[in-house]
This record gives structure tokens, sequence and C-alpha cells, in this order.
């Protein structure tokens, strides 16, 4: 136990040595922390724009992270658009379930220790079902193609799309990476070695960044990184924050030391943050200010659990 906390110690000294500004610095608070994790939380003051910053370090090592998802089988799958291969070319649809009712599921079937949970992959609509926007894997199983019409697909919502290079995060019981994802072949999901998988886009060319890069909203940036002694990386680090530019808020992962390919999840009224110790720090829907959407129900959810 004293190796493993010494250990994340270290990364976090590295990450001081290789930033730009030394990490304490960023007067990060430490909102809850075991062995090989820790959330941390800070307010962000950016010209006339006041945020809040909460910055995740998951070393899979000693923890897990893993997929909240299930396919409603009461629904035909339609055609999806993002692995073109024999047997894996569906787009099923899967239930949406409130955070309360995700935890609930999760906790009677994981027996693990249970640390908290972030919001998933894109989905097409708030409905009680809806299809994923992009491929997900999990448990080396892919579940599906997607069918979004916002990416590089035959027939993209609009033509820029068709030039959008989608990123897949992919992990094992210890290693993280970023990826670029080909369409065609579904690789790197379609690799062996990668049991859960979820491909969406890269912080700049996520729609918002395209469409509206100067309006403040929410986001979930995911980036992986490495404790020394490692030569893959081991660590995901995940930035949830509630009103700002996301290419701002890039840029503070990487003077964190992030040096990997950054990802975006979701935005807007599906972000939200859990905490085993602080509960919902991030509720999904309340960036709208509509009180009808604070009941918002998700189809993908990513928790994470100490391991036995």
């Amino acid at each position: 136990m004293q190796k493993a906390i010494l250990l994340f110690v270290s990364f976090l000294v590295t990450i001081t040595v290789h930033c730009q500004l030394r990490f304490q610095e960023f007067e990060y608070s430490k909102i809850d922390s075991l062995p090989g994790v820790a959330l941390y939380g800070k307010k962000v003051n950016k010209g006339n724009e006041r945020y809040v910053v909460h910055c995740q370090v998951i070393d899979l090592k000693q923890n897990t992270v893993s997929q909240f998802i299930e396919i409603d089988k009461s629904a035909k799958p339609g055609p999806g658009k993002y692995i073109g291969l024999k047997g894996l070319s569906d787009s099923p649809f899967f239930s949406s379930f409130s955070v309360d009712e995700a935890i609930k599921k999760i906790k009677s079937k994981e027996k693990q220790n249970f640390i908290g949970m972030v919001n998933g992959g894109f989905f097409e609509s708030f409905d009680p079902i809806t299809q994923m926007a992009f491929p997900i894997k999990k448990d080396g199983t892919i579940l599906t193609a997607g069918s979004s019409p916002s990416g590089p697909c035959e027939n993209p919502r609009l033509p820029i799309f068709k030039e959008v290079q989608l990123k897949a995060l992919v992990w094992t019981d210890s290693t993280a990476s970023i990826q670029n994802y080909d369409p065609k072949t579904g690789t790197p999901l379609t690799q062996d070695q990668y049991g859960n998988g979820l491909v969406t886009y890269a912080y700049d060319e996520h729609p918002a960044n395209i469409f509206r890069p100067n309006v403040p909203d929410r986001f979930m940036l995911i980036g992986t990184a490495r404790t020394p002694g490692n030569t893959t990386d081991n660590l995901v680090v995940i930035m949830t924050f509630n009103k700002g530019n996301i290419e701002f808020a890039a840029a503070h992962l990487k003077e964190l030391g992030i040096k990997s390919d950054i990802i975006a999840l979701g935005g807007s009224a599906s972000a939200f943050l859990y905490n085993r110790k602080k509960g919902m720090l991030e509720a999904p829907g309340v960036s709208l200010g509509n009180s009808m959407l604070s009941q918002i129900k998700l189809p993908h959810f990513l928790f994470f659990s100490q391991k036995d």
C-alpha cells in the first residue's frame, strides 16, 4: 500500500517537473483520493469567465475504468456507419438511465469498491432508448458500429464532417491509449488486446469547437499518461469543466503534463461527474437552465473502482 501511494505521489512530482507552471501553482484542492486514484478541483478565471474544473487521475494498475451500457432488445438495430466489417455493422438501441438508476445497477452487479462515475460516449437522442453515435467495445465485445451523421461516414450531415479524424480511447486491465480510429477496419477496437474502447472526437474537432468555438459550455476531456518506469500509459486523466472554452481546457490539461492526444466526451446537457465522497459535482442537464432537464437519462456511463 505504501509503495502504491509513493508511486502515485511520484507521478504528481513528474507532472510538476514537466508542466509549464508547477502543479501546486494551479491551486487544485484534493477532493478525494485512494491508492492510485485522486479527484482534484479548482476555480478558474479566464477573462470574464469563471468556472469550476475537476481533474481525475486513475491508475489502471490499481483501479478499473468500466462501462455501464445495456442494449434494448425490443428495438430493431439500424445500420451502423463506422465499422465496415461483416457481423460488426449494426447500430442497436440502448436503454437510458438516470444517474441514480445507473449507480444502483452498477453496485448490484459489481462487487468492487465503487469510486465515481462520469458520462460516456456521444449518443443520438434523449429518448428512453437511443443509438450511440460512434462505436463502443465492452469486455471484449463490440456493441455498436455507431450511427451519427456528424462524422466521416458515407453521407455526413455536413461536408465538413467528412474530414474529421475520429479517435479511439482503448484500454486493458493496466494500460490505456488514444489512437486514430479507422471506420473501415474498426481498428484499434477490433484488436484483441483491447477489451474496452470507445470512439469519439479529438477535442479540437468536437462540433462545438468547430461551430461555437468561443461559446462557454460544459465538456469532459480525456488524456492518458504514465507513471515513472512505465513504457506504456497506465493513467487515465479526466477533466470536467462546467463553463468554458474547450481549447482553453485542453491547453490546461497539457500544462498539467498530458502529452497524449486529448479527446472530448459529450458536453452540455449530458456532462456530469459523480464522486463516492461528494456525490454529484456536475449534474446532467443543469447547464441548459431548464429544471425539466435536471433528470436527464443517459445510455452510457464510465465508472471507476478499486481493484481487489
